[in-house]
């Protein structure tokens, strides 16, 4: 660990805010799912059913590329971070 109570912060929140861009991995995976699941459902479905399904599919598909796009900047964030903590760290 860093030797600055400011850098042991610092180092925390950076292994947070990394957990953080992995669950977000997983979220857009369940999206996916989600989304398989209710375009793989039989076509005998009642009418409000349907609508229900295409609403959510719709949300789904919405909010799919925000959540990458989140993921993706949230990860580059999150190397320049860590490289800027660790190009200050004194070599003991």
């Amino acid at each position: 660990m860093p030797p600055s109570q400011h850098d042991q912060v610092t180092v925390r929140f950076t292994d947070q805010a990394h957990q953080c861009a992995a669950q977000m991995a997983v979220a857009i995976n369940d999206i996916s799912l989600l989304t398989s699941s209710i375009t793989a459902q039989p076509s005998a479905l009642p009418d409000e059913l349907v609508t229900e399904n295409g609403k959510a599919t719709a949300a789904i598909l919405t909010l799919s590329p925000a959540a990458a796009v989140a993921q993706a900047c949230m990860k580059v964030w999150m190397m320049m971070l860590q490289r800027s903590i660790w190009l200050h760290v004194p070599v003991a």
